[in-house]
């Protein structure tokens, strides 16, 4: 079961409810963390209208607590239960709530390799793009994040994208998993070379030139359309930021 969450940012997330209901692990900043003395709630958990799905999940609102505002861990563990008790019931009900199908990463290729030194990965790509005469895309993301998966087939299946994307760009995806709570140095210099693009969410897209330098970073929740993503905007990201754009090379 997923869970619809706001993070700070404003922007709505599904996230899994794993382990404890009590204790819900969000990889992209939740708003209720716990603390080793109670959970401390933000500002509010009042659901706004989830932008990357139309869906309007106001009608069924978890307790509001202000910033300062110290639930002991039983009392929340059993607020939240009885909470998504409610979420279980109403969902079934609600006519936007049907419309909805459950986001599974295991259905989507792994396309993010956990292994490698992501500044390898970036080293290799803008040899590649320096020999070739092309700028590169990093998409920053994981084999966690379901958008970040999504966006991986969404351009490979479309032959358009697909052949617009191999022929302009050298494309690598850079694994990176927010929820590990010590980042090593490999991760923080990657994150200082793509101008630390994650405050955008996942997956987020970072344009460089071939001799490393960051032209652009993109938030992919710009280019989404319902449950998937828009293709006019994808191409047009593309083409906005295509070596021959950039520089006003000739193709």
């Amino acid at each position: 079961m997923f869970l619809p969450c706001i993070q700070p940012n404003g922007q709505v997330r599904w996230l899994p409810l794993i382990r404890k209901v009590g204790r819900v692990i969000d990889r992209a900043g939740l708003e209720i963390r716990y603390t080793p003395f109670g959970y401390r709630g933000f500002e509010s958990l009042t659901f706004r209208t989830e932008q990357r799905r139309n869906v309007l999940l106001s009608t069924v609102a978890p307790p509001v607590f202000s910033a300062n505002t110290y639930i002991p861990p039983m009392r929340m563990r059993t607020l939240l239960i009885a909470f998504v008790a409610s979420l279980m019931l109403v969902w079934p009900a609600t006519d936007g709530f049907s419309q909805v199908k459950t986001p599974s990463a295991g259905a989507l290729p792994r396309v993010y390799d956990e292994t490698a030194n992501p500044n390898t990965l970036i080293d290799e790509a803008l040899a590649k793009a320096g020999r070739e005469g092309k700028n590169v895309v990093c998409q920053v993301g994981g084999n966690w994040c379901v958008w970040c998966l999504r966006f991986a087939r969404f351009i490979t299946d479309d032959a358009d994208i697909s052949t617009f994307v191999n022929d302009h760009f050298v494309y690598a995806h850079i694994n990176y998993d927010p929820s590990k709570p010590a980042q090593g140095e490999d991760t923080q210099r990657m994150l200082g070379r793509l101008g630390n693009p994650v405050r955008f969410g996942f997956p987020v897209l970072v344009v460089l030139a071939a001799d490393g330098t960051v032209l652009h970073i993109q938030d992919s929740s710009y280019l989404e359309e319902g449950s998937s993503y828009d293709k006019q905007k994808v191409m047009r990201f593309f083409m906005n930021w295509s070596r021959e754009a950039t520089e006003g090379v000739k193709d």
